[in-house]
């Protein structure tokens, strides 16, 4: 028979020496110094438990961090029926999500049950009914189409749901008008309305708050929302060699008749609007304007901005494409009372 060994230690010098398994290994003397031996595998064993300890812990600290930090990703506020997601977090460029292969409906209901008959349109219209809502507590502007909540920078999308993810949209009634949705234009002003909207195979189903409903192919659903792009280039502040700052300050003075004529104060603009602030040199108040540009040039687009407390709000009503970075971060200035006359 062969003869089993048991790796022993000393534990004075270190030196590990073989042993036979019938010896005393506990009583046995290193043949090198002479002190006590002990098993050298109790050693290793102490060791791969130390290893596998270490291993354990840091997986199990792996594990609790990672679901820290999932726990803490930020969340879409919730409303009722809608939810906020910061323009940071989400892209709306474009964005046609909802239900595939979802019959489209007729332009409007033929009778009160039309909503039950039809659960896309009833769904639509109950999310456009939410939206209105929000619409009576908070400031809130179009946004490439999309309704969006200025208070929070975010933009308003609708809970989802079992036919489909709605989309929420901000658009002016006319253009709907325009694209021969008579129905869901209500009386054709300009004039910026919430609607509902699902993906419909080639078509985008468009719903208001009453159920009235649309459907708009893709191609020119994207063509209506591009017509809300506020990027015209990028904004920048003509300089005073600028010919273009002369040439509002004469364009002010003839659309108001001002005899004096008017200091130019403060003038952001881009490759479609200018936002210009002037003192007019008669009666000493601060004159808002908003100049828009085509083929024929420059020409006033609104001058009222001065007497509303929310100018962001409001030129977005009229100029739903209008950049809200060619305003000023602090508010119009009164020269004469020396005070803002908004924030």
């Amino acid at each position: 028979m062969f003869g089993v060994n048991t790796a022993m230690l000393c534990k004075q010098c270190k030196t590990s020496f073989q042993l036979a398994e019938s010896a005393n290994a506990d009583t046995k003397k290193c043949p090198v110094c002479g002190a006590a031996a002990a098993h050298g595998r109790g050693k290793i064993m102490v060791l791969v438990a130390v290893l596998i300890t270490i291993f354990c812990a840091g997986a199990v600290y792996l594990f609790l961090s990672l679901s820290g930090r999932l726990s803490n990703q930020p969340e879409g506020h919730q409303g009722d029926g809608v939810q906020f997601v910061s323009a940071e977090e989400t892209s709306f460029d474009q964005s046609i999500s909802g239900a595939e292969n979802v019959a489209i409906p007729d332009d409007e209901p033929d009778d009160e049950d039309a909503d039950e008959r039809d659960p896309v349109v009833a769904m639509l219209a109950e999310a456009a009914a939410a939206a209105e809502l929000e619409l009576l507590s908070g400031s809130y502007v179009t946004n490439r189409g999309f309704l969006y909540n200025t208070a929070n920078e975010s933009f308003v999308t609708a809970e989802p749901t079992d036919l489909g993810n709605p989309m929420l949209l901000y658009l002016l009634s006319s253009d709907l008008l325009h694209e021969g949705q008579a129905g869901l234009a209500g009386e054709g002003r300009m004039e910026l309305r919430v609607y509902a909207a699902l993906d419909a195979a080639d078509s985008i189903v468009i719903t208001d708050s009453e159920g009235r409903s649309g459907a708009v192919y893709r191609d020119r659903f994207n063509a209506l929302l591009a017509r809300y792009d506020n990027i015209h280039g990028e904004p920048y502040k003509p300089d005073e060699r600028d010919p273009m700052r002369q040439e509002l300050v004469q364009l002010a003075t003839a659309y108001t008749y001002s005899g004096a004529g008017y200091e130019l104060l403060r003038l952001s603009a881009d490759e479609r609007y200018a936002y210009a602030e002037m003192l007019e040199l008669e009666d000493g108040y601060i004159h808002v304007f908003v100049f828009e540009y085509n083929d024929d040039g420059w020409f006033v687009a609104a001058s009222w901005l001065g007497q509303e407390t929310v100018p962001r709000v409001a030129v977005n009503g009229v100029l739903p494409d209008f950049n809200p970075a060619l305003l000023p971060c602090g508010g119009i200035f009164d020269e004469v009372s020396d005070e803002y006359i908004h924030e």
